[in-house]
């Protein structure tokens, strides 16, 4: 019995193949979407994330949010990690029962708007931390803003 052929470029280690020989394209299903939670759909009180804060080192983290200090690794999570001159800047979520959530939290988006980008369709950035200063990441590092 023949071998079954293989798919081009899986097996084949020559520089001649594509990386890639086809792709997916992952779409929505029409109606309104329900949130899941570990796999099921979510019951009306669960808790999800219904708002973010950016919380620079000093600040108050506002009442009924929770600040991200730490990565689950137990890391520092400061969003200006390895920038030696930049401030510690850190997120802080609040979580409601879904069927009291002001708003769904859905996705993040990280832009450089120094560079011309602007947030996706339907996302709203965050402009300001809880203490009124300026929510940019680059804030007081290297030069910059």
């Amino acid at each position: 019995m023949e071998p079954e052929p293989s798919s081009p470029g899986l097996d084949d280690t020559s520089d001649s193949e594509p990386v890639i020989n086809a792709f997916v394209a992952c779409g929505v299903a029409p109606g309104p979407l329900e949130p899941l939670l570990a796999g099921r759909r979510a019951a009306p009180a669960d808790l999800v994330i219904d708002d973010v804060a950016v919380v620079l080192k000093g600040e108050e983290c506002p009442p009924g949010y929770e600040l991200l200090e730490h990565t689950p690794d137990g890391q520092r999570a400061s969003l200006n990690h390895g920038d030696v001159l930049g401030k510690q800047i850190f997120l802080a979520i609040r979580r409601a029962p879904l069927a009291e959530a002001a708003r769904l939290l859905t996705g993040l988006a990280l832009i450089f708007a120094d560079r011309g980008e602007e947030p996706p369709p339907g996302f709203e950035p965050v402009r300001r931390t809880v203490g009124g200063l300026g929510a940019s990441l680059n804030a007081g590092g290297a030069g910059r803003e």
